[in-house]
């Protein structure tokens, strides 16, 4: 069910620390009884963190469904829960939409049939709607511990399945070359109390982590990884997160936020499983928010979640230097000027506006395009210039005060997704042509096994630089961006 999971050391988890918070011990909260406790309950009492495998606790403990890329589980207790049953099929109902839409963006470059795709997510999702939790919850009880054969699925559902998976797992769809599928592993926790029980799993199990995930920030989290393994909550912390008996919903303000939010994190493990190292972390970030909004028509989550923490080398070269604390905002800092829409104009408004105002105060200055106002928490302003993307960066790392970092945050990750989606809907002439170039630069980073790099292959399909100081509307791909942007 569950590949084996391996400890990796410390690289892995110099990024998670920056990400997730302080490392300072907590006094209030004994993860190493809590860890105790949750093995003794998986009928593990003696096990030893050098002999130990995550994958026999998940085996043991959680049902799981395969669905495309993704291996996604919930504790089989957790199932007793009409509640539950619910979030989870409504989420693998949001992954399974969110994997046709990627297909869909590959599909203009590999010759991808997507009616038949879309025949089998049709498939696969009424299913998912006719599905009574009653029927579901005694296959459980009665000791089912894989979801599709507990719901009863029968042979045509099975089959959309199996191709599903070997389109996206399996690396059919790019052409990936694998033995055998490589799939994304999900845990969902539908609260905060089983949320902090595998962090403190996690300090148990891998050497020298307890600083990371044993540490008095541990309840505000929402997402971490052990390992490959990628641990989701379903709900936000409560106005006292040490209480983790309360908590606060995912769509408390937004419809689909929770599904949204359970997309969005997912498909930053969907493009790292087929991109690897060939993107950097921040672009696919860029790549999950716009399919969040393929998706849904919005993006209102509260959380970007990180890639690096995956891996033991993370190269930034998409825009460098945007935050050193790991990219992840704040849930109480998700509502500001760069996401008045919600995600409906890419977060084009803001940066429309942003653009303006450099634009005037660097009047006289060259290159009118590059200049964005940032504005700081004391409502001062200064201005960063561009480029912004790949080596010639220079505006992405500038140095500002303290008082800039989650404007500066906010604006290169606005940056970030909005030139993917200019690239996809507008980069050559909008409609057909800009979607199938796309989705040949999609196909040749997946299939850059020699990585020459995400500038190499913007140059050669598209014609011109990723980027240039110049930042001429000609003269390369950033400031065709730009001056796209300012005819906005």
């Amino acid at each position: 069910m569950y590949r084996s999971i391996t400890r990796r050391l410390v690289p892995t988890f110099s990024a998670l620390l920056l990400v997730c918070g302080s490392s300072a011990a907590n006094q209030d909260f004994d993860f190493s009884a809590t860890a105790n406790a949750v093995l003794a309950a998986a009928g593990m009492p003696d096990a030893q963190p050098e002999d130990f495998q995550l994958a026999s606790l998940l085996e043991a403990t959680q049902v799981s469904a395969r669905l495309g890329v993704f291996e996604v589980s919930m504790a089989k207790v957790k199932l007793e829960e009409d509640e539950n049953v619910e979030r989870w099929i409504s989420i693998q109902r949001a992954l399974l939409q969110s994997q046709g839409q990627f297909l869909a963006w590959v599909a203009p470059a590999t010759g991808l049939e997507m009616q038949g795709v879309e025949e089998d997510i049709e498939t696969i999702e009424k299913f998912l709607r006719r599905l009574g939790t009653g029927a579901l919850q005694k296959a459980v009880a009665d000791g089912a511990m894989e979801f599709w054969a507990a719901a009863g699925a029968g042979e045509e559902v099975l089959a959309a399945l199996d191709r599903l998976e070997m389109l996206l797992a399996g690396g059919e769809a790019l052409g990936i070359e694998r033995e055998e599928p490589t799939l994304e592993h999900i845990v969902l926790t539908p609260d905060r109390r089983q949320f902090v029980d595998l962090a403190s799993i996690a300090g148990w199990m891998i050497p020298g982590s307890e600083g990371i995930f044993w540490n008095d920030r541990v309840v505000e989290w929402n997402n971490f990884y052990i390992n490959e393994v990628s641990v989701l909550c379903l709900v936000n912390p409560g106005e006292t997160p040490k209480d983790l008996d309360t908590s606060q919903p995912l769509d408390s303000k937004y419809k689909d936020g929770l599904e949204q939010q359970m997309v969005q994190l997912s498909a930053n493990a969907l493009f790292d499983n087929q991109f690897g190292a060939n993107i950097p972390p921040s672009l696919a970030q860029a790549f999950a928010v716009n399919l969040v909004v393929d998706t849904f028509g919005t993006c209102s989550t509260r959380v970007d979640g990180d890639l690096r923490e995956r891996r033991t080398e993370a190269v930034e070269m998409f825009v460098p230097g945007g935050n050193p604390d790991g990219g992840t905002l704040p849930a109480v800092l998700a509502d500001n000027r760069w996401r008045i829409n919600q995600g409906k104009d890419r977060f084009l408004k803001a940066l429309v506006a942003a653009q303006k105002a450099g634009a005037k105060e660097m009047r006289g200055e060259d290159g009118k395009l590059r200049h964005f106002e940032l504005i700081s928490e004391g409502q001062d302003q200064r201005t960063v210039s561009g480029p912004f993307i790949g080596p010639n960066s220079k505006g992405g790392a500038a140095l500002l005060p303290a008082s800039f970092k989650w404007d500066q945050i906010e604006f290169l990750r606005s940056y970030r997704i909005g030139f993917v989606f200019w690239l996809r809907d507008t980069g050559l002439s909008k409609g057909k042509q800009s979607e199938a170039r796309f989705g040949q630069f999609l196909l040749a980073l997946a299939q850059d096994t020699e990585r020459r790099g995400i500038a190499t292959i913007a140059k050669e399909l598209y014609e011109r630089p990723l980027s240039d100081q110049e930042l001429g509307p000609r003269t390369d791909l950033e400031g065709a961006f730009l001056a796209w942007l300012r005819r906005q």
